[in-house]
């Protein structure tokens, strides 16, 4: 037990912020452990000092030091995936019209069937397929291309096959990782987002 709490310190600190979940999971069967370690050694005293009686206080806090202990070993094999998957479908759901649409748009046969897949697997999935579709997708704009200029062209189906017109990724600020063509992405999802949801209201006004 003493090791599991050493390791438990070492960790936390280190872990919080990569792995809260597990860190947490971590710290509560330390936490366990460490009631368990208590209870003992006080229970030893009061047995020792002919305190018997006065045990029984230390020993009715086991059931919650095995609480704490389970709660953590529970989260500790199911919070990071529920987490993962929860989070996921989430984001899914902010991605999911841009995707559709990108789909919709592009003449390239990238997509694959996935709804046998894990939240986390369909997510991967379509940032996938949008950054492919940015790659070949060419779009209509007058003006500058901006994201409100080029969503605008996307949701009115202004495309090319003309190769007189950049793709979109050539339009689109450089990006030199893949957390700057991830931050993109997030960045066109929620401008799609805003103007559908601008659309809809105008319609609804318009009845």
């Amino acid at each position: 037990m003493s090791q599991v709490i050493a390791l438990s310190i070492y960790r936390f600190p280190r872990d919080i912020k990569r792995r809260p979940i597990n860190t947490i999971a971590l710290f509560l069967i330390a936490l366990g452990c460490g009631g368990f370690i208590w209870t003992n050694a006080t229970s030893a005293i009061y047995m020792n000092t002919g305190r018997a009686s006065e045990s029984e206080g230390a020993l009715a806090l086991s059931p919650l030091s095995l609480g704490i202990c389970v709660a953590g070993a529970t989260m500790l094999g199911v919070g990071e995936r529920l987490y993962d998957e929860l989070m996921s479908r989430y984001q899914l759901t902010r991605l999911g019209p841009l995707w559709r649409r990108m789909i919709e748009l592009s003449d390239q046969d990238f997509h694959l069937p996935v709804q046998s897949f894990s939240a986390p697997a369909r997510l991967q999935r379509a940032y996938v397929e949008i950054a492919d579709a940015i790659c070949t997708v060419r779009v209509v704009v007058d003006g500058n291309y901006d994201p409100d200029s080029i969503v605008s062209a996307l949701r009115r189906g202004d495309v090319t096959t003309d190769s007189s017109y950049p793709t979109l990724s050539r339009t689109l600020p450089p990006r030199r990782s893949r957390r700057e063509d991830l931050q993109l992405i997030t960045v066109l999802a929620a401008t799609y987002r805003r103007s559908a949801r601008a659309t809809r209201r105008l319609t609804a006004a318009q009845h």
